[in-house]
C-alpha cells in the first residue's frame, strides 16, 4: 500500500528532488501509522482528531508533493474507511 512512497533514482531528476521526496515520504509513513493506530482504538473522536492533526499539512494546496501525498492517503484509507469515520481528504486552500 505504501509502495507509492518509493522513488527510483532517475538521472534527470532536479537536484534535491529525490531527497525532498524521501523526507516527505518518511513523514507520510508516520502519519499513516498514527492514523492506523487511532483506527485500531475504534474511538471516532480520537480517529478524527488524529486525522486532522496528521493530515492537515499534506492537504494544503501549496504543499510540496500534495498530489502524491493525497494519493498515498487515499490508497491507505480508501473512501469507505474515510466515510465510516467522517474523514476528509479535501484540499485546504489557505
Amino acid at each position: 500500500m505504501l509502495g507509492a512512497l518509493k522513488w527510483t533514482h532517475e538521472p534527470i531528476a532536479k537536484p534535491g528532488l529525490v531527497e525532498s521526496w524521501k523526507e516527505l515520504a518518511s513523514h507520510v509513513r508516520s502519519c499513516v501509522a498514527a492514523i492506523e493506530a487511532a483506527i485500531s482504538t475504534n474511538d471516532p473522536h480520537r480517529i478524527r482528531g488524529v486525522w486532522e492533526v496528521q493530515t492537515t499539512r499534506f492537504r494544503v494546496a501549496r504543499a510540496q508533493f500534495v498530489a502524491l501525498s493525497l494519493d498515498v492517503l487515499d490508497r491507505s484509507f480508501p473512501e469507505h474507511v474515510r466515510l465510516r469515520w467522517g474523514l476528509s481528504l479535501e484540499v485546504i486552500y489557505p
